[in-house]
């Protein structure tokens, strides 16, 4: 197997609005594993709001999950097993936490329209705060960034040479950054 690069994304841990104007604008990593494993159920616990958190797990085995799980426990097999309320695509999960108080999933960060769902920071050992920006995520700064690839069974040719020619184009690298994604030249400013 052959893989292109097409692109950068980045996973960004997202809430719904009244938790966001609550004061929740950031998480550590040892935060949201207590979220995860339901050793803090409460965003008061957190500085937010007197609210349940509904925790909306992206279902294990997804690209989203497998970041969000690799970041919180550095591997994504030792993540231990959860009962969450599940949700698969991107829109299912950002319908979901916008229309629930006191939500929280893991989203394409591009997915986060700062209207119905706020992308968090992510708060270092440091006690630094990394947005999940264009300029942190090409910089890999912001720990929940992915590169996006396409991949093709050894040297593309025919029809998927024509498709993967086409999104590493001019205008292919645009749509790309047309849907939130960084392109490879965002990448390399």
């Amino acid at each position: 197997l052959l893989p292109t690069k097409i692109g950068e994304d980045a996973v960004a841990l997202i809430v719904s609005k009244d938790v966001w104007n609550g004061g929740i604008r950031s998480l550590s990593r040892e935060q949201m594993q207590k979220i995860y494993e339901k050793k803090i159920s409460n965003w008061k616990d957190l500085g937010g709001p007197d609210r349940r958190i509904a925790f909306f797990n992206k279902e294990p085995g997804r690209g989203t999950w497998e970041v969000f799980a690799t970041w919180l426990y550095g591997n994504a097999d030792k993540a231990p097993s959860v009962a969450h309320p599940e949700v698969g695509a991107n829109e299912e999960a950002r319908n979901k936490v916008a229309g629930s108080r006191g939500a929280l999933s893991q989203l394409s960060a591009s997915w986060a329209d700062g209207k119905t769902v706020f992308a968090l920071g992510i708060k270092g050992d440091n006690g630094e705060v990394t947005l999940p920006t264009a300029e942190h995520i090409a910089a890999h700064d912001y720990p929940l960034s992915r590169s996006l690839w396409v991949i093709s069974n050894g040297p593309p040719s025919g029809t998927a040479k024509i498709l993967i020619d086409f999104i590493l184009s001019e205008r292919g690298q645009k749509l790309v950054h047309k849907n939130g994604y960084l392109s490879l030249a965002d990448l390399q400013k």
